[in-house]
């Protein structure tokens, strides 16, 4: 079995994975050209980067400190590549 903390660094968590489906969520509205579609998939990945915080985020005592801190910082950047794409999209790409 893997060590812990390498499945933290190579992003091979359950957290990671929630935010790599955000991110690809944010990623696909630049491709789809409905409307709805490009509303729904703003929810999901705002709702799902929003969820990969908590998940990620709990300190663990099997890494060490400097992970947990790592981590402290990594999950809320997530959300705020998510929502900065969100915004973009809508501000330079829709029209």
């Amino acid at each position: 079995m893997m060590n812990r903390e390498l499945r933290e660094w190579l992003g091979l968590t359950l957290a990671d994975l929630v935010g790599y489906i955000a991110l690809a969520a944010a990623g696909a509205m630049f491709m789809v050209k409905d409307a709805m579609a490009d509303v729904v998939l703003a929810v999901a990945g705002v709702v799902l980067s929003i969820t990969s915080c908590p998940l990620g985020m709990k300190p663990d005592p099997e890494v060490s400190e400097f992970t947990n801190c790592v981590k402290l910082v990594s999950y809320p950047i997530c959300v705020l590549l998510v929502v900065g794409a969100i915004v973009a999209h809508y501000i330079w790409f829709s029209g």
